[in-house]
């Protein structure tokens, strides 16, 4: 996050009646405003946003492209989790002193969601949102409280300690004693809960003790790392990535930076924060120290840009030709702290794809719950990123956070808080919940390839558990219908989906299970979106919705073999002695109402005997259709199997299965 220039800036996207709303910070915090005229006498919105540091423009495709939205699932990735950062309600939420209500906010955060014990926070039981990645912050203050080189002092829960008083000194995790007791809890729930905790080690700027003046809330320059610092920086970050897996957690990544390019300003108005700038060229050097230095199994990440747009600078200047960074970071912002709407999510996700790294979508907060959602949905369709993290749990009512504490008020430290007694859930928080319940760590994201003209999004995933959910955030005022096909992933009818649903503009709905089903008709899910709501479909799969492949055709212990509508096999059988089957398969076509395959043919012809026989194999295009009901499921029934190449011996270039029933 970064405070604005002291001469403070509006950040806008148009005008609408004569006046815009304008994103003001003077307290470290988005603040919305309306402006009245501001963009008729400024030119806000109007202006292109600056070329960040080292960005070559690119050509690029609309924004958010707009038609008939289908899912592509030839171009779908595993998806690694959801995360949060640690910082700063973890300064907050360790310093209560009260166990059991630390506890109840590591639970709703880091929990099961298929647990049925909900916590109760606010006196409301919240569905657990079950994040499973957690960016500890390393911290940059003196432990013993903030120096007099810092004025004005910090805001609630932003001063950080640092756990390392100085060069070659020991790293005490226990410095920081609320962020480090809230890590070692949500890090063994998760593990508890047979999950995998990924843990990032970032830093918002290095320590007081590197850099200028001693006070790391930025310098309004370039450089924001004292000179000659650059080897101390990488062995702070080392030792203190040591010191984490010294006390049992397993450090995934380590990235030095947040919001590098843009110079943090030098005295901030009010309720300050840790920031720190860097130039490309001290970026590159820093983390080409860093990848020499770091264990082996911890990913170097970087730049963790404001944009996608200062992300790409950094990797046209330098990441590009720095393999030893694994992983690229990006925030989704634009202009500020305003959600980004620009092009370039494509073309950073291409960057990541092409050079096998790993990309996250390392930040991004709102106070609008349908803002969450529908940045979400295009970060997960554009961007295409391998975990999705929020900025932080819990703020004051102006905030961003996902649970609510009156008394975190985003200005300075001295306000006091005693505990969870007046925190709540928001509406971000159940916006949130949408997403992280249903679409779980391991799943597959099926991108989707354009919103409804009206603005709705989808989001589509196939679950590890062989179901499938779909999320439709509409942030329209006005309701709008839904009909999106399913077929093209080989969803047929009598099929229901059970309803989530958080409605912005309700007090009471949040994360809804509706009491009537929706229904997939011939491959096309229909409903009626609220405005300004968020659905989430988890569609069903009855026996009669799959199809598999003949139950003689292959052994029933070897599901792999299955023809099924979430499940498209490499390999299966068409005989039952096992003279005839398919290998090497891609599934170019799959339906409810055929499913084509291109591989290779293997044909035993049997002479003297199927045992004795010779085995030839040739490529085919085999397109299976037909469903019929068998022992209560649905079976492809005929098989047409087209040879490309050389045919076998005693069969013909058009092989057809008319049956392939064995046992009914």
């Amino acid at each position: 996050m970064r405070p604005l220039p002291p001469s403070g800036k509006c950040y806008g996207d148009g005008t609408k009646g004569g006046a815009f709303v304008a994103f003001v910070r003077t307290l470290t915090r988005v603040m919305p405003v309306t402006v009245i005229c501001c963009c008729f006498l400024t030119g806000c919105g109007k202006n292109p946003t600056p070329i960040p540091n080292g960005f070559t423009p690119l050509p690029v495709p609309s924004a958010t492209p707009s038609g008939s939205p289908i899912p592509i699932p030839g171009q779908a990735w595993q998806f690694q989790g959801w995360g949060i950062s640690l910082a700063w309600w973890t300064e907050i939420v360790g310093d209560w002193g009260q166990p059991a209500e630390q506890q109840t906010i590591v639970q709703a955060l880091f929990g099961n969601p298929a647990t049925p014990n909900w916590p109760v926070i606010g006196g409301t039981s919240v569905p657990p949102l079950g994040l499973t990645v957690l960016r500890y912050n390393v911290g940059a203050s003196p432990a013993s409280g903030a120096s007099d080189s810092c004025q004005p002092p910090f805001r609630l829960g932003a001063e950080v300690p640092t756990v390392q008083a100085g060069a070659g000194q020991a790293v005490r995790l226990t410095a920081d004693p609320g962020q480090f007791g809230v890590l070692k809890a949500a890090y063994d729930l998760i593990q508890s809960q047979d999950g995998h905790p990924d843990v990032e080690a970032f830093a918002n700027s290095p320590p007081y003790w590197l850099v200028p003046g001693g006070c790391p809330q930025g310098t309004d320059g370039p450089e924001d790392l004292s000179q000659g610092a650059q080897s101390q920086y990488v062995s702070y970050l080392t030792a203190v990535v040591a010191g984490l897996q010294a006390d049992g957690i397993t450090v995934s990544s380590a990235e030095p930076f947040n919001e590098p390019t843009t110079p943090w300003p030098n005295g901030c108005s009010s309720g300050c924060q840790e920031g720190a700038g860097f130039s490309l060229d001290t970026q590159q050097s820093i983390l080409s120290k860093l990848c020499h230095v770091l264990p082996p199994g911890i990913t170097v990440a970087a730049p963790d840009g404001a944009s996608p747009e200062d992300t790409i600078g950094a990797w046209q200047t330098y990441l590009r030709s720095m393999p030893c960074v694994g992983q690229i970071n990006t925030h989704s912002y634009q202009g500020g702290p305003a959600p980004y709407v620009g092009p370039y999510r494509p073309a950073l996700a291409t960057f990541a794809r092409d050079s096998q790294r790993q990309l996250w979508m390392s930040e991004f907060g709102s106070s609008s719950p349908i803002t969450v959602a529908t940045q979400i949905a295009d970060d997960l369709n554009q961007l295409r990123p391998d975990a999705w993290i929020y900025w932080t749990a819990m703020e004051g009512p102006q905030g961003w956070g996902l649970l609510d504490d009156p008394l975190a008020d985003g200005s300075n430290a001295s306000a006091a808080d005693p505990g969870i007694g007046r925190v709540s859930a928001t509406k971000r928080y159940f916006a949130l919940a949408q997403f992280t319940r249903f679409i779980r760590p391991g799943d597959k994201i099926i991108p989707v390839s354009a919103s409804y003209p009206s603005g709705v999004r989808i989001v589509v995933a196939a679950t590890a558990a062989s179901g499938l959910v779909v999320v439709a955030v509409n942030p329209d005022q006005t309701s709008e219908p839904l009909s999106f096909d399913l077929g093209s992933i080989g969803v047929g009818t009598n099929v229901a989906a059970t309803v989530y649903r958080t409605d912005a503009s309700s007090a009471s709905d949040n994360d809804t299970e509706l009491s009537a089903p929706a229904s997939v008709l011939g491959g096309l899910l229909v409903d009626t979106l609220p405005p300004m709501s968020v659905s989430t479909y988890v569609v069903g799969a009855p026996a009669a919705g799959r199809v598999y492949a003949a139950p003689g055709g292959f052994p029933p212990a070897a599901p792999q073999t299955e023809l099924r509508y979430d499940y498209q096999p490499t390999a299966i059988s068409l005989s039952g002695d096992g003279s005839y089957y398919l290998e090497d398969l891609t599934w170019p076509v799959w339906n409810s109402t055929e499913a084509v395959a291109h591989g290779i043919a293997s044909v035993d012809n049997c002479r003297p005997s199927c045992a004795q026989g010779r085995e030839f194999k040739d490529p085919m295009i085999a397109t299976f259709t037909d469903p019929r009901s068998c022992g209560g499921n649905l079976f492809w029934s005929r098989a047409l199997i087209h040879y490309t190449g050389a045919v076998p011996p005693d069969d013909s270039q058009n092989h057809l299965w008319s049956q392939l029933f064995y046992s009914c």
